[in-house]
């Protein structure tokens, strides 16, 4: 090595090769530097670019990341926004000139309007107040009409033979209303949900009978309630269906006939003044077999209440047959032609009763419908009571 040389490495300088190889080194940092730079660029625009297509994609395919960059700010729909679009939707339409044309096309969207599921607007239908409201003159049971077994205060005929399905019916002048087509309806199951059950008191017309859950958890105070607004009370007695599980209320195959007796014995012996047992399980739909219901019957009757439910009765039973059940299928176009039809039946017989489930659906169609014929003349609405013949062949 030179001196020069010496001089240059023990100065610290680098050499000229030391010196190409670091010049190499720092342009590959640049390289890739600038590649990086240009990928995420690059990135950046096919994600926005990907991101301005989520608009006009099917929702359902937008991957979860992309879907919070899409999300539109939150609407609560409450009562008042309700109200507030039904009031634009009146004065839009108020704004509009009647004419024939106008006419036809309302017609058409409402009877489109009418097809659809239930929303808010048709549950409201129910929160309303019928002013035809007056209570009966016996809300608590007569404790000469009741005897206590097992803890259980049973209804049974008074020593004087006053019989509790009469004492405690709505009391009803059948006489007046002789010639015309005469329909019972029957609200099944209230009593489970204590806010439905008040407003099925107050919407529907005193007329209208209302059988209760004997699960229901305020049983006596709502059974009141419903006999304070003149409504005639009942008590839905569960029966196995194909050998499922009633409840411990419940009638059941396998049981024999004293055990069902003190299972209906509980569901009726809770202190509650009532007319009768509901049975709105349809025939063959329960495994226990119809003679083991006929003598269910003729024990109901020993106590001085009616047995309603899908079977003809027998001579000498005090009971009735109802004629429709909106009970299995809760779709409302299917309900509005049910309640047509059973409304035909009931002209062409003279009178009909209607077992309507506790469910906001059947019981909004079912208003709609009684409605529908409180201008008609010929028809009227009556307690279940008021259709019942008694084994002497008085009533109905």
């Amino acid at each position: 090595m030179s001196e020069t040389g010496t001089e240059q490495s023990q100065a610290g300088l680098s050499s000229p090769t030391e010196e190409r190889k670091a010049g190499g080194f720092c342009s590959a940092l640049i390289k890739k530097a600038l590649i990086a730079v240009i990928g995420v660029s690059l990135l950046a625009a096919m994600f926005s670019f990907a991101v301005s297509l989520g608009y006009r994609e099917d929702v359902t395919k937008i991957p979860s990341f992309r879907l919070s960059l899409l999300k539109a700010p939150e609407i609560v729909i409450d009562d008042s926004f309700i109200t507030a679009q039904n009031g634009k939707t009146k004065t839009a339409a108020a704004e509009q000139p009647v004419t024939p044309e106008n006419k036809e096309v309302a017609a058409e969207d409402k009877t489109e309007k009418k097809n659809e599921p239930l929303t808010h607007n048709d549950f409201q239908i129910l929160d309303r107040k019928n002013g035809k409201h007056s209570a009966l003159n016996i809300i608590d049971p007569l404790p000469v009409m009741m005897m206590s077994h097992l803890g259980n205060k049973i209804p049974i005929i008074s020593s004087d033979g006053d019989i509790p399905w009469k004492v405690y019916a709505k009391p009803f002048n059948k006489r007046k209303v002789k010639d015309k087509v005469k329909l019972a309806v029957l609200i099944s199951y209230a009593g489970l949900d204590d806010i439905l059950t008040q407003k099925i008191i107050d919407a529907f017309d005193e007329n209208v009978s209302v059988s209760f859950s004997p699960y229901s958890k305020n049983l006596k105070e709502l059974v009141e309630k419903a006999r304070t607004a003149g409504k005639e009370t009942y008590i839905n007695i569960p029966l196995d269906m194909n050998k499922g599980d009633p409840g411990p209320y419940g009638m059941m195959e396998e049981l024999t006939a004293d055990e069902n007796f003190s299972r209906l014995t509980k569901a009726v012996g809770q202190g509650v003044a009532i007319s009768g047992i509901l049975n709105v399980i349809e025939k063959g739909q329960s495994s226990l077999p119809e003679s083991r219901i006929r003598k269910l019957v003729s024990q109901i009757n020993q106590h001085g209440l009616i047995y309603i439910g899908p079977e003809k009765p027998d001579d000498g039973e005090t009971a009735v047959m109802f004629d429709d059940n909106l009970f299995t299928d809760l779709n409302r176009i299917n309900i509005r032609k049910q309640l047509e039809a059973f409304l035909e039946k009931a002209k062409t017989k003279g009178s009909g009763i209607l077992v309507v489930d506790s469910k906001p659906s059947a019981l909004a169609e079912t208003l709609d419908f009684m409605d529908s014929l409180a201008l008609n003349e010929g028809i009227v609405f009556v307690p279940v009571s008021a259709l019942v013949k008694d084994p002497s062949g008085r009533g109905g």
